[in-house]
C-alpha cells in the first residue's frame, strides 16, 4: 500500500500557494503591470528621451544595477518607441501614410501634423551611420526625424482599437 500523505499535502500547497505555473504567471502579471504603470511617464517623453534612455539604462548598469532592476523600465520604455516606430510614425510614410486621414485631427493638431510633414519632406534621406547603422540603405527622414507627442496623442485617440490590454482586459491607456 503506497503512502498517499504526499499527494494530499501536494495538492493542499497547489491549492494555497497555486501550481508552479500560476507562480510564474503571476510574477510576470506583477510586471506586465508595474511596465504598464509607467507609460504615463513614458507617453510624455519626447523621441529623443527616449533614444537618450539606452544610454542611462547602460551608465546604470555599468555603475551596479542588475538586469531585474532595470528591467521593468527598459520594457517600458522599449514597449512605448515601439508603438511610435511600428504603429504611429506610419503616418507619415509615403507609401502607408496617403491611407491616413489627417481631416480626422483636431485643428490645433491637423496644423502640427501638415508642419511636421512639410519638415520632414525637406530633409534628405539619412545615411546608415551612427544610429542609423545596419540600414541597407539610406533612410527616409519620416523614420527619424522627431515628431512632437500631441500627434502621437491625437492618432491613439483615433485609433482606440490599437491600446494595449491589460492582464485583465481592460485597455492601458486612457
Amino acid at each position: 500500500m503506497k503512502n498517499q500523505g504526499i499527494p494530499i499535502i501536494s495538492g493542499l500547497l497547489s491549492r494555497v500557494i497555486g501550481t508552479r505555473n500560476e507562480r510564474f504567471v503571476k510574477r510576470y502579471l506583477q510586471r506586465v503591470d508595474a511596465i504598464s504603470a509607467l507609460e504615463d511617464k513614458t507617453r510624455q517623453m519626447s523621441d529623443e528621451q527616449l533614444r537618450s534612455m539606452h544610454g542611462e539604462f547602460r551608465r546604470r548598469h555599468d555603475e551596479g544595477a542588475t538586469e531585474d532592476e532595470l528591467m521593468v523600465e527598459v520594457f517600458a520604455v522599449a514597449r512605448e518607441a515601439m508603438d511610435r516606430a511600428v504603429g504611429i510614425r506610419s503616418i507619415f510614410s509615403p507609401e502607408f501614410g496617403e491611407e491616413f486621414d489627417p481631416s480626422r485631427l483636431a485643428p490645433p493638431v491637423r496644423e502640427l501634423f501638415e508642419k511636421t510633414k512639410a519638415e520632414m519632406a525637406e530633409l534628405p534621406d539619412a545615411p546608415s551611420e551612427g544610429e542609423l547603422l545596419g540600414n541597407a540603405q539610406a533612410v527616409g527622414s519620416w523614420l527619424w526625424h522627431p515628431i512632437p507627442n500631441e500627434i502621437y496623442e491625437a492618432v491613439r485617440g483615433l485609433y482606440p482599437e490599437s491600446r494595449r490590454r491589460s492582464a485583465a482586459g481592460r485597455s492601458t491607456c486612457s
